[in-house]
């Protein structure tokens, strides 16, 4: 086999399944690149085990078997193959995060840094920047994570990061009640997505999942109507798109989806949406999400007088918060008991 074929092939994952959500054409070449990859190659090996890795992360497989090996990314350091394994460390602290996993996120963050200091590569530095707002994001750490985001904002000029960041942020603002500042940090997200050429499915998603929960908040305020009901409809849509290639972000956005469809009088509908997203977030393995989708299904039944299943579910919500160290939340859900 020709040196460095495998890792050309394995390279075309990240097109495909990275950059336009073609899971099928992803595998393919995924397929092709394992028949290529010498043992004897390292560059071949890294590089077609964080596409692979990539691949699976995105599509929806959160299993510790998909992730690189960290004998192999330490092979890979010491033949330099810096940007895979950075990249490779950053997915897995995503996962990790996403799944709960806080201690496991923060060795993933503690070798970015490593990396960073190490080899002065910016990548990794900046990766373990965005890993941290995203833990404090995730363990509800809201004023901490808007002033990471922040940071991370006066770092990074590129469009697509700072759609990205500026989409978390108004998601931390709104979860911290600050409803007109999230709308202006999305407000600024939508000017930089004029100089955006094209963003990535990841990069999009975090900006369009902000802007459906922004647009389904309008539902429940006074005067809401047929406009913003489109409006609603549009950004879910939209996010539901993104979503099928974004793993981690289907179970937010399918929660939202069933709070859309409760605030329109949709019972029926809303229920089929909690209920595809706790299969999500079963499906990942990504336990916050679970619990926050069944804290809000407590929440909309108790106010409508079903309190036996909203206490069903917001003890459920609560063990599963109390197990996971999220205070705030697990409080939440014990109101509703």
């Amino acid at each position: 086999t020709v040196a460095g074929a495998g890792a050309g092939y394995a390279g075309a994952v990240g097109f495909f399944s990275g950059g336009c959500g073609s899971f099928a054409l992803g595998r393919r070449f995924l397929a092709r690149a394992r028949r290529l990859v010498r043992d004897d190659d390292v560059r071949d090996r890294v590089h077609y085990a964080m596409m692979r890795q990539l691949h699976h992360v995105l599509e929806g497989d959160f299993g510790d078997a998909q992730v690189a090996g960290d004998a192999l990314l330490d092979e890979g350091l010491r033949y330099g193959r810096l940007w895979e394994v950075t990249n490779a460390l950053n997915l897995d602290g995503l996962r990790r995060l996403y799944r709960g996993d806080w201690d496991g996120a923060a060795t993933c963050a503690e070798r970015l840094a490593k990396i960073a200091d190490q080899y002065r590569y910016d990548l990794a530095a900046s990766a373990q920047r965005f890993l941290l707002a995203m833990t404090r994001l995730e363990r509800r750490d809201l004023a901490g994570a808007i002033v990471a985001l922040d940071e991370y904002l006066d770092e990074h000029a590129e469009p697509a990061f700072q759609v990205s960041a500026l989409g978390h942020r108004a998601v931390a603002q709104w979860l911290a009640g600050d409803v007109a500042g999230a709308r202006a940090s999305l407000s600024r997200a939508e000017r930089r997505l004029a100089g955006a050429e094209r963003l990535l499915p990841y990069h999009a998603a975090d900006f369009l999942r902000a802007r459906q929960i922004l647009d389904t908040v309008r539902l429940a305020e006074p005067g809401a109507g047929r406009a913003q009901r489109r409006a609603a409809a549009r950004s879910r849509s939209a996010a539901l798109r993104a979503a099928r290639h974004v793993a981690w972000r289907r179970p937010e956005v399918l929660r939202t989806a069933g709070c859309e469809a409760w605030l329109t009088g949709r019972r029926d509908v809303a229920r089929r949406r909690f209920a595809e997203s706790l299969a999500a977030a079963a499906s990942l393995g990504m336990r916050p999400e679970h619990a926050r989708t069944q804290l809000e299904m407590a929440r909309l039944l108790s106010a409508t007088g079903d309190s036996a299943e909203a206490t069903a579910l917001g003890a459920a919500a609560r063990d599963a918060f109390a197990a996971l160290g999220l205070a705030a939340e697990r409080d939440a859900a014990a109101s509703l008991c």
